[in-house]
């Protein structure tokens, strides 16, 4: 029993670390933030409603068929006389008389015909379909697949916008550890200067001083170290938020060259957005509703027209009464009055709105371009950026090999060698934090214009 114990708590411990040890490139964390999105599929509950809405909407073009029973015991108060109709044979000849008999059954007693049933018992089957309303079941189903269309768009437009967080929640975790491996080789290079500078003091070529300032600028490094641990953590976290998954379970896999640039201009980037971006399609559709709602404003002012068909059964029949009766024609209703003049105005309402909305998606057209400018030119810095932060690599690491020879010949002090160090980490966590702040802006670059990054990077 102790060795299947031992041999469970092996397997699970190898499972954790296979698990801790799986590596995720920044697709599968994208793929993974869209699978366990819970926006996403707020998104999709708002799509499938309405897109059923639409589909209700549709089912308005057919008639309608009404069925109704009566099943009813009548009661008088006072009861009805009963009603005698004799033939008057006063004043008739032979002849007359004679031809009287002969008919007789003309004569009948018809008081029959006149009793007032004591039930009523039918059944009514209508079927109406009226004619000039399903104009306005069109542009109404037009307009509610257009709002289906943008609760479409909205999705695509918000799984976008998870796979921007997703990048730049990855990136800056790299850089962020690219960081804390950089002030650790600093730490391990300050350790050098430390031996170097203590052999100095035992030597009696300089004082304690010396040996102090190192220790300073360890220090200084230690608290650095300390900020980027804490960072890398939040960064952790906020990844696996997103994908809902444990921060034990994943490691960061980065294949990726250190800069891609771009290679679209500003007016091919207007191009890409025109056609693809989801707010300017959601723009383009919501005029299109507007444009239903117009007309729907319209329909009170027309007459409406009906045509209505059915069958009604009487199971009490008489002769005032038949048992069965067809019947089939048309309606053709008008109602106007105070009423006319509330949906004069609201028509009105309507068609101001409808300036207003293309009013206010010009602006938005306005606002995407140059939000769109404003996202290229930072791109276009970020690039500068790297280029002078390369510049700064060499000249930085050139003098701090200046100054390591000079002060091994104690030609210099450790003042100006220290400052040589902070030059050349500083041109280096520069190069760095450019580097990926750029890929950072080319994904929300692409993810704002709604393309793959590829679409900006290959001629």
């Amino acid at each position: 029993m102790r060795g299947f114990l031992v041999l469970g708590l092996v397997v699970v411990g190898a499972w954790n670390g296979m698990m801790a040890q799986e590596q995720l490139t920044l697709d599968q964390c994208v793929a993974e933030s869209l699978k366990e999105s819970e926006l996403l599929r707020s998104s999709d509950a708002s799509l499938e409603a309405a897109q059923y809405d639409a589909n209700s909407t549709f089912w308005s073009y057919f008639p309608t068929a009404t069925v109704s029973a009566n099943y009813l015991k009548l009661y008088f108060e006072p009861e009805p006389q009963s009603v005698e109709l004799t033939p008057d044979i006063s004043g008739l000849n032979a002849d007359q008389l004679e031809v009287l008999l002969k008919v007789g059954e003309m004569f009948t007693p018809m008081s029959g015909a006149f009793s007032i049933p004591e039930w009523s018992r039918t059944v009514d089957i209508t079927i109406s379909q009226p004619v000039t309303p399903l104009w306005s079941v069109w542009k109404g189903h037009d307009a509610k697949k257009l709002a289906a269309d943008i609760e479409k768009l909205k999705k695509s437009s918000t799984a976008d916008q998870i796979a921007v967080k997703t990048a730049e929640y990855f990136y800056s975790y790299l850089m962020v550890e690219r960081l804390g491996t950089l002030l650790s080789e600093t730490a391990k290079q300050l350790d050098l200067y430390e031996k170097q500078a203590q052999n100095f003091v035992d030597a009696g070529m300089t004082d304690k001083r010396a040996v102090l300032k190192v220790k300073l600028e360890k220090a200084k490094i230690d608290k650095e170290i300390q900020n980027v641990e804490g960072s890398k953590l939040l960064l952790r976290r906020a990844l696996a938020l997103l994908m809902n998954r444990t921060m034990e379970s994943f490691e960061l896999s980065n294949s990726e060259p250190d800069l891609v640039t771009a290679q679209a201009d500003i007016d091919a980037l207007f191009g890409m957005q025109e056609k693809n971006r989801a707010e300017l399609k959601m723009l383009e559709r919501l005029e299109l509703i507007n444009e239903s709602l117009t007309d729907l404003a319209v329909q009170p002012f027309i007459p409406m027209i009906a045509l209505t068909g059915g069958y009604k059964h009487n199971f009490d029949a008489s002769s005032m009464s038949p048992e069965g009766t067809f019947f089939v024609g048309g309606v053709l209703s008008w109602e106007f009055g105070f009423d006319t003049m509330k949906q004069y105005n609201s028509f009105q309402k309507v068609r101001s709105e409808k300036v207003k909305t293309k009013l206010a998606n010009i602006d938005a057209r306005k606002q995407m371009r140059l939000q769109v400018t404003q996202l290229y030119t930072d791109l276009m810095v970020k690039e500068k950026e790297i280029g002078i932060a390369q510049a700064s690599i060499e000249a930085a690491a050139e003098n701090l090999r200046i100054e390591e020879s000079k002060y091994q010949e104690k030609m210099t002090t450790e003042t100006d060698l220290l400052a040589a160090s902070l030059q050349e980490r500083q041109a280096k966590t520069s190069y760095i934090t450019a580097v990926f702040q750029y890929k950072i802006a080319l994904r929300k670059l692409a993810g704002t214009i709604g393309v793959p990054v590829s679409a900006l990077t290959v001629n």
